[in-house]
Parts: structure tokens; sequence; C-alpha cells
């Protein structure tokens, strides 16, 4: 009933053209860019399937990466909305975005529930998500794991260092950055782990998060985003 009310009294509005209804209609949606190709995480060439090749892989690397879309124009107004303008209730809808790129890789999915992969979310540190209310990251992965019916948990990583955003960092300030910024918890040994964030940019903050789950013991760790 209060949701209704609220709708009728500030109705949602195509971030993207204005048209009163939802936040992305139906013909924005279908304007949102898609990856040309997965890549490997580490070398950042091709991969047919977004898995770390053979010959790149390294101890402490990522063994995978899927991105399905594209961050520019609409997909980068849609992120900046999110993460940004506070638009929390945007969580849906990129959700269910992201699950119907996601229904396109049975393969994939099949894949992480075979090998009972585990989600969880990229931490925000305590200051930043108390100032923005939510963590973005967390919101969509809770809505991923039910719907492909795969276990989360909210309490493989914490972000210990509070440091500048990567926003407008050049590769090797990134890098820089976020260093040492997360604990692992032990409960990560042995287990297969997805770590769920908005955008793949240098792959900085992915690679360092995946680094301190494999140094925990974790047996294999992928980076899943909205885009790249």
């Amino acid at each position: 009933m209060v949701v209704n009310l609220l709708h009728l009294l500030f109705p949602q509005e195509c971030l993207l053209c204005g048209k009163t209804g939802k936040w992305l209609c139906f013909a924005c949606r279908a304007k949102l860019s898609l990856a040309q190709n997965q890549i490997c995480p580490v070398c950042l060439r091709s991969s047919l399937t977004g898995m770390t090749h053979f010959g790149c892989q390294k101890k402490n690397s990522l063994n995978g990466l899927y991105s399905p879309f594209a961050y520019r124009k609409e997909v980068k107004k849609l992120i900046g909305s999110f993460k940004f303008q506070m638009v929390k209730s945007l969580a849906d809808t990129m959700a269910d975005l992201l699950l119907v790129e996601l229904k396109k890789n049975n393969n994939l999915i099949s894949f992480w529930r075979k090998n009972k992969f585990i989600l969880t979310p990229l931490p925000l540190h305590p200051i930043r998500e108390k100032w923005r209310g939510f963590n973005q990251s967390l919101l969509i992965e809770e809505g991923l794991a039910k719907s492909f019916n795969l276990s989360n948990s909210s309490s493989f990583l914490k972000r210990v260092v509070f440091a500048f955003p990567q926003v407008g960092l050049d590769k090797k300030t990134r890098q820089k950055n976020i260093k040492n910024q997360f604990l692992a918890s032990p409960a990560v040994k042995n287990k297969n782990i997805i770590i769920f964030d908005d955008v793949w940019t240098t792959g900085a903050t992915l690679k360092e998060a995946g680094k301190e789950l494999k140094r925990q013991g974790a047996k294999s760790v992928w980076g899943l985003t909205f885009c790249r």
C-alpha cells in the first residue's frame, strides 16, 4: 500500500529518456550496449567463456571473469544513477538485466552450480556504505543468488582501509590505491567463490579482492560484473 502510494506521488521515470513508468523503459533497455566478447582477466585478451587462459593462470589470479554489458553511453548513465545519485531501487532492474544475459550462458551457470560456487559482493568500507546508505553490489548479488539457486555470503570479505574512490584514477594509481584494502575470512578456505561488482575498469579492485581470497585458501575465484 505504502509502495503504491509512493509510486503514485513520485512516479518512476526512465533515467535515459524521461518516459514515465519505469526506471528503464523497454525502448531504452534495448539500447544498452553489450560487450562484444568476454576476456581473460589476466591478459585481457578474448576468452570464449571468460575463463582465465591456461598460460595466464597464476597462484593468486582470478580464474575467470564474466561481464555482459559494455560501460558506454546508456550503461554508464545507468551505473552513475545507481551509485552516485543514490537510486537504490534500481537494484531490481539491474539484477533483472543481468539475469537475462546470464541465462544465455547456461554452460557457465551449470559450471558454477556443479562446483558449488558461492556469490559474494565486493564490500564497501563501512564509512562509505554509511554515507551512500547501501552497498550496490550486495543488493544486486542477493537477487542473482536467489534466481540462480546459488549460495551467497556477505561475510567473506571486509574492506579494512578507507581510501580515495577509484573513479578517475589511472591504472597505476588504481593498483596502488587499492592495495591491502581487503581482509578475507578464514571461512573461504577450499571454497569456490564469485565476487560481484558493478563495473570492471582496469580490474585492479577485483584482482586485489581475489588475491586476498586466494591468500586465505579459496580454491577458485571468478569475477562477475554488470559491465566493463
